[in-house]
């Protein structure tokens, strides 16, 4: 999140985050309509991410459901939520690891900074948790600044392993394992 200086300013910016907060149950529809729209023009922006964040949220199985917002409305949606490890072939559960997605925009707010609040807040939440990393599915180029790495030891069944990225938040490592998103997830893939 932002220092308080900048919610000092008295200039209006409409690109600026004014703050970054919880979801509140009275935003869930403009949520996802913000949803929709923030991956209309992109490849594969169907609807399924919006789809995907209300089943998530109906589920239980929403850590961290954020909003940025502007002049007193949502622009900006991140979802944060509990990943599966398994090691050993599957005898060993990791706990403590986080999936970080879908990083939503409004269109017309896009490539002004918003996205990387969310992704900021989000990561320092998990922290704040004690998380031991937080792995996220598509969108290399984004989430690889902020210290995502490809993760080549992690196997996502669910999916192709190849856009599987992690941030390891602790010095003990992740380095291998079978990654399981919750159920909602997977199937909007």
């Amino acid at each position: 999140m932002s220092d308080n200086t900048e919610n000092q300013s008295s200039s209006y910016d409409p690109n600026r985050v004014t703050h970054i907060r919880p979801e509140r149950p009275a935003e869930v529809g403009v949520i996802n309509a913000l949803v929709m729209q923030a991956f209309a023009d992109n490849p594969g922006g169907d609807g399924h991410q919006s789809f995907m964040v209300e089943k998530l949220r109906d589920a239980g199985q929403l850590t961290f459901s954020f909003v940025s917002i502007n002049e007193g409305r949502p622009v900006g949606h991140v979802s944060v939520l509990p990943v599966t490890v398994t090691t050993d072939q599957g005898k060993t559960e990791i706990s403590d690891v986080y999936a970080i997605g879908p990083v939503a925009v409004l269109p017309d707010l896009q490539d002004a900074g918003q996205g990387a609040a969310l992704v900021n807040h989000a990561v320092g939440a998990l922290h704040g948790l004690g998380a031991k990393a937080v792995v996220a599915y598509g969108y290399e180029d984004f989430f690889s600044r902020f210290g995502f790495t490809q993760a080549e030891g992690l196997e996502f069944p669910a999916g192709d392993s190849a856009k599987l990225q992690i941030l390891n938040l602790t010095e003990d490592e992740l380095t291998s394992g079978t990654v399981t998103y919750p159920e909602a997830f997977e199937a909007a893939l």
